[in-house]
């Protein structure tokens, strides 16, 4: 099974739309050339080499090529339902992704979900503030669960790999948000105790059993709530972990194999910490073995000077081909 993207992160009103090549030939600048239109190009011309070589007579091989990558339709659970299902047919899965350097590729993915943190108090006169009929608001309220999320985890998650991110908070006498354009507004006074406040925020994660037990510590944490307010937590499952297997390793090894026989260098696995989520992510737990990364290197992604080294695409291309081939035969 072999997964690439159509889409970038660039909108149609981008002012980076066009492509332009250097002076010497060497270096390609453009909306998603690497990220993931590189790595398109590198799955269809390993093809067409098998193709070229009568590689492909008998072969079973699905391609799937998704166009909502950077920002999934929600929910996943129907947006990325016929990737799944093609999954349930392959042994492996090889992800097309950019990769980082030429010596890099990825055997493991950090997962990802979303929290929702809404927090309520007594609408009175500020002056009134931390009294016993008006207790603390919701904004203290919300900034106490946050603190204590920053005070939980801010020194482990480097070294866990678990992160949380509260990335939007709006508060007042009314808050609410609209997820679909990630935007949030709000209205209140500086003398009234606010009443609402909402937070949005991300998790990500090494595993599933480190997730579950980072969700309940912030359950316990917002489940304590400063006078006369409260908190309500609320998390949705957006991309699974891809964790590092047995399976795994051993494709990078014969990539590792096949790259060093080819004149490059040794390859080894990128801390997941250092890379985002991919589609490979979603059906990682359903194959024998996969692995990322595939596709040529560059710099830049989802920047404006997003840059793909040319002399990398006959490298990957020809790796992939030759590990297809190979396995293939086996």
């Amino acid at each position: 099974m072999l997964i690439g993207h159509l889409d970038t992160v660039f909108p149609d009103n981008s002012p980076f739309q066009s492509f332009t090549l250097s002076a010497d030939q060497k270096f390609a600048t453009g909306p998603g050339v690497i990220d993931d239109k590189g790595g398109v190009v590198t799955i269809l011309y390993s093809l067409k080499a098998l193709q070229h070589a009568g590689k492909l007579k008998n072969a079973n091989i699905t391609v799937v090529l998704i166009g909502d990558e950077e920002q999934a339709a929600k929910p996943t659970e129907i947006s990325r339902k016929a990737l799944r299902a093609a999954a349930q047919g392959s042994d492996i899965a090889l992800g097309f992704e950019f990769s980082l350097a030429e010596d890099q590729l990825v055997t493991n993915r950090r997962g990802l979900s979303e929290w929702y943190l809404a927090s309520t108090g007594k609408s009175r006169h500020s002056s009134t503030v931390f009294g016993p009929e008006s207790g603390d608001g919701a904004i203290y309220e919300t900034a106490r669960v946050l603190n204590a999320f920053r005070m939980a985890f801010a020194e482990t998650s480097v070294a866990s790999g678990l992160t949380l991110n509260p990335g939007l908070i709006v508060g007042g006498q009314t808050a609410s948000e609209d997820v679909q354009q990630n935007t949030g507004s709000a209205s209140g006074k500086k003398t009234v105790i606010a009443a609402q406040t909402l937070v949005h925020g991300d998790l990500r994660f090494y595993s599933e059993d480190q997730k579950n037990k980072a969700e309940q510590k912030m359950r316990d944490i917002a489940g304590t709530s400063l006078p006369l307010t409260s908190s309500q937590l609320t998390f949705k499952d957006i991309m699974p972990a891809m964790t590092e297997t047995d399976g795994n390793r051993q494709l990078l090894a014969q990539f590792s194999a096949i790259n060093t026989a080819l004149g490059g260098p040794q390859l080894k696995s990128v801390p997941a910490a250092e890379r985002g989520g991919s589609d490979v992510s979603y059906i990682a737990q359903t194959v024998s073995a996969s692995i990322d990364g595939l596709g040529p290197w560059g710099k830049g992604a989802h920047g404006q000077n997003e840059t793909l080294e040319i002399a990398s695409l006959p490298v990957v291309t020809k790796r992939a081909a030759i590990f297809i081939s190979r396995y293939l035969a086996q």
